[in-house]
């Protein structure tokens, strides 16, 4: 007896190769959706400077700007606005002190540059922010954000933000200002001597020169934290 024939099956058995082939690009299609969804934009380094001494990024204005002369001098820009190519450090002796040992001015500036001491640079870089210091009281002056004599100062105690005060003054001056600075809860910064904080207000000296205005208070007191820090280092 002949056995039943087996069924016939209808519709094409799929191929093994097309199932591969669209399991590859659909995980392939994963893969390119995963990148995009995942990947992350990379911090935002415009208007941003390196620091030749430990190489993190700043914005220009909180780093010393070098630039350097023909004949491979070194020089401080200390308003940040000189002509032609730049270098930037942080105001640490650490970053001052690994940009020269390396020789990092060098490679920058693609010059021979004339040999410095860590200590002389610091001392061209304090000089340069207490130029700033200066500039900041004269234009302090003139926008009327200043006041100045101890007369003045006693009257006007509580709307001062900072209280610059000359190397020079006694002691018992020195402790009234200071009072009154403490009346108000003021930093008080000691700088200069009489003569030159008087020039800064157009007079022939003075002793202290009281800060009235917030933001002038904050840029002076950031000029000398940075002065102060370099200062300890010398």
């Amino acid at each position: 007896m002949e056995s039943a024939p087996s069924p016939k099956r209808f519709g094409k058995k799929p191929s093994k190769s097309k199932n591969c082939a669209d399991l590859h690009e659909e995980q392939g299609a994963v893969k390119k959706h995963a990148r995009k969804t995942t990947r992350q934009p990379g911090p935002d380094l415009r208007g941003m400077r390196v620091c030749l001494g430990c190489r993190e990024h700043f914005l220009r204005e909180d780093l010393i700007r070098v630039v350097c002369d023909p004949e491979g001098h070194l020089l401080i820009d200390r308003s940040l606005k000189a002509p032609g190519r730049g270098a930037h450090l942080c105001y640490s002796q650490a970053c001052i002190e690994e940009a020269l040992k390396h020789k990092a001015f060098g490679r920058t500036f693609k010059q021979n540059i004339a040999p410095m001491t860590a200590q002389v640079f610091r001392e061209l870089v304090i000089e340069a922010i207490e130029g700033r210091i200066r500039d900041a009281l004269a234009i302090g002056r003139r926008m009327g954000q200043t006041v100045s004599g101890t007369d003045v100062l006693e009257r006007n105690f509580s709307k001062l933000c900072g209280l610059v005060l000359s190397t020079e003054a006694s002691a018992s001056t020195k402790e009234k200002l200071e009072h009154l600075a403490g009346l108000n809860q003021c930093p008080v910064w000691r700088f200069g001597e009489n003569e030159s904080l008087g020039q800064s207000q157009g007079k022939a000296a003075r002793v202290a020169i009281g800060i009235t205005n917030a933001a002038l208070a904050k840029r002076l007191a950031l000029e000398f934290m940075r002065r102060d820090r370099l200062s300890v280092a010398t």
